[in-house]
C-alpha cells in the first residue's frame, strides 16, 4: 500500500513523525480520500489488473495531464498513487518541467519506488514536456541504459522520445516512450506516420547491439491515433520494422472525455521468449483502467471546489451551472487526474521451462 500518511489522524501523525508529502487536509477530506481509495481497491481488481507476484510484471503507461504544472488538490495524489501501485512499471508522458508531482508520487508510493526521466524538449513544438517512468525496484530493475532517440537524418522529432532498459527475472527489454503529434487530419496523421518513421530508422542501427534489452522492445505512450485515420502508420510498424500492437488495447477507449479513441497504444518487437501472460479467454492480458465512473457521483461533491478553481484560473467569468458537468469532466477532472486512462500489459517474468527446451530439442 502507498504512504497515505497525509490521511491519518493529525495527532497520529504529529506523535509518529511522519512525513507530509502534500498540503494539510480537513477531517472531512481525509475521510472522503479514504473512501475512495478504497473504491479505486476494489475497481482495479473488477477492472482486471492481475495481482502482482512471483513470475510476471505488471506493464503500464500513463499520459498525465500538464503533469507538473497542473495544480492538484491534495487527495487527488492518493487517487493516482493509487491507481499505480497495481502496476509495476509506469511510463508516463506530459511531465513538464517541474517533477515537483513525480517525487510526490514517488515518495508516496514508497521507498522501493524510484523514476527515470529526460530532459525537457525545449521550443514551443516540445510543448515544454518530458517524459517519466516510474518503477518499483523490488519488482523491475534498470539496466543502466538510458538516453534519447535523436534523429540522425531530417528534422527532430517534436517531443523527443526516450528509450530505457530494464531487466526483470531473467528478461532484458527496452522502453521507447513517445508522444506524437495531435490533430485527427490527414495532415496530422502524416506527421505522426513520419515521426515513427524517423524513430524506427534511428532505431535500426542500434538492434544488433547485445546486452542493451533491444531484443525486446515495448513502443508506448501517447500515440494520439484517430480510427481510421493513423491506421496505416499500425500497418507500417507491424510490416515495416515488425512491431506487433498488443491486440486487447488496439480498440480501447483510453479518454475520460469518452470520444472513443484509442490514443494509447503499445507495440512490441520480441523474441521467442519474451511472452505477454494470456487472460482466461487465451487473449493476450492487457486493458484499460477507466475512472470516470468513480467520479460519476461525485459532481456535487466537487463543484464548490471546481468552481472556485474555475474563477481563480478566469477573474472576470463566472461558470454557469449547466456548463459544470462539462466543465468537470472535461477541465477540471483532467487536470486533478488526466484526460488520458492509463492502459496495463501484463508480462510473464519466468519462461525458464520453455527455454530449456527449446534447448533440450536443438542438441
Amino acid at each position: 500500500m502507498p504512504h497515505y500518511y497525509d490521511l491519518l489522524p493529525a495527532q497520529e501523525l504529529e506523535e509518529r513523525g511522519y512525513p507530509r508529502f502534500v498540503s494539510r487536509m480537513s477531517v472531512s477530506e481525509k475521510k472522503r480520500a479514504i473512501k475512495q481509495v478504497l473504491a479505486i481497491k476494489e475497481h482495479i481488481v473488477a477492472s482486471g489488473v492481475p495481482r502482482k507476484q512471483d513470475g510476471n510484471l505488471v506493464f503500464a503507461t500513463w499520459n498525465l495531464k500538464e503533469f507538473g504544472q497542473a495544480k492538484k488538490h491534495p487527495e487527488f495524489y492518493c487517487y493516482i498513487a493509487e491507481i499505480m501501485f497495481a502496476f509495476d512499471l509506469v511510463v508516463i508522458q506530459e511531465v513538464r518541467r517541474s517533477i515537483r508531482e513525480l517525487q510526490i508520487l514517488s515518495n508516496m508510493l514508497g521507498d522501493s519506488w524510484t523514476y527515470v526521466i529526460n530532459d525537457v524538449t525545449e521550443g514551443n513544438a516540445g510543448n515544454g514536456e518530458r517524459s517519466a517512468i516510474l518503477y518499483d525496484t523490488k519488482r523491475v530493475d534498470f539496466s543502466g541504459f538510458s538516453g534519447e532517440l535523436v534523429v540522425a537524418d531530417g528534422h527532430q522529432i517534436k517531443r523527443t522520445p526516450h528509450i530505457t532498459g530494464f531487466i526483470t527475472g531473467w528478461k532484458h527489454f527496452s522502453i521507447i516512450n513517445v508522444h506524437l503529434d495531435p490533430g485527427n487530419s490527414s495532415t496530422n496523421a502524416a506527421e505522426r506516420k513520419g515521426e515513427l518513421k524517423r524513430i524506427m530508422n534511428t532505431l535500426e542501427p542500434k538492434v544488433g547491439i547485445g546486452g542493451l534489452g533491444f531484443e525486446n522492445i515495448i513502443l508506448t505512450g501517447d500515440f494520439n491515433f484517430y480510427p481510421q485515420v493513423d491506421d496505416a502508420s499500425v500497418a507500417m510498424l507491424k510490416n515495416d520494422y515488425g512491431f506487433e500492437q498488443v491486440e486487447n488495447l488496439s480498440d480501447v477507449d483510453t479518454t475520460l472525455a469518452m470520444n472513443t479513441h484509442t490514443y494509447d497504444r503499445m507495440f512490441i518487437r520480441r523474441d521467442e521468449f519474451f511472452e505477454i501472460a494470456k487472460d482466461k479467454d487465451g487473449n493476450e492480458n492487457g486493458r484499460v483502467v477507466e475512472f470516470r465512473t468513480l467520479f460519476e457521483s461525485n459532481l456535487i461533491t466537487y463543484k464548490a471546489k471546481a468552481k472556485a478553481d474555475y474563477e481563480s484560473r478566469n477573474p472576470t467569468k463566472t461558470l454557469d451551472d449547466n456548463a459544470y458537468p462539462n466543465y468537470f469532466w472535461v477541465h477540471w477532472l483532467s487536470r486533478q487526474i488526466s484526460d488520458h486512462y492509463p492502459i496495463w500489459l501484463e508480462i510473464n517474468t519466468d519462461s525458464a521451462v520453455r527455454y530449456l527446451e527449446n534447448k533440450l530439442d536443438a542438441l
